[in-house]
């Protein structure tokens, strides 16, 4: 698969954010689909030019901010990722429930900490 990403070697971001900055910018206009293959990291540093590292910490970027799925020694793919709601779209409609989907634990401390906090 042939992403379309380019390195600036002269800009100041880091090579990695890069490339994590144009998968973002691919996945959020569905230019990769859910479920899409990625490229190894090797096959990707080899193709832009960087080591392999680079790609690498790019990925684990992406996986940490729930952009691909991926277990060692396998592929990358693009994951779903639940819709952030801007200060603009402020409308009750596709907002998560946190009350619902949290843990019950996390839920009982919060609370906990909301009436201790209000004794302050």
């Amino acid at each position: 698969m042939g992403l379309l990403i380019k390195i600036d070697e002269a800009s100041k971001t880091p090579l990695f954010r890069q490339i994590m900055e144009q998968v973002i910018g691919l996945v959020d206009s569905h230019a990769l689909r859910l479920g899409t293959r990625l490229p190894s990291t090797r096959a990707l540093a080899d193709r832009l030019g960087v080591n392999r590292s680079t790609v690498y910490k790019a990925y684990q970027e992406l996986w940490a901010l729930g952009y691909l799925d991926s277990r060692p020694g396998s592929y990358s793919t693009v994951r779903h990722r639940a819709r952030v709601i801007s200060k603009s779209d402020r409308r009750d409609q596709g907002l998560i429930d946190w009350h619902e989907t949290s843990a019950h634990g996390s839920r009982e401390l919060h609370e906990a900490h909301v009436k201790e906090a209000s004794f302050v």
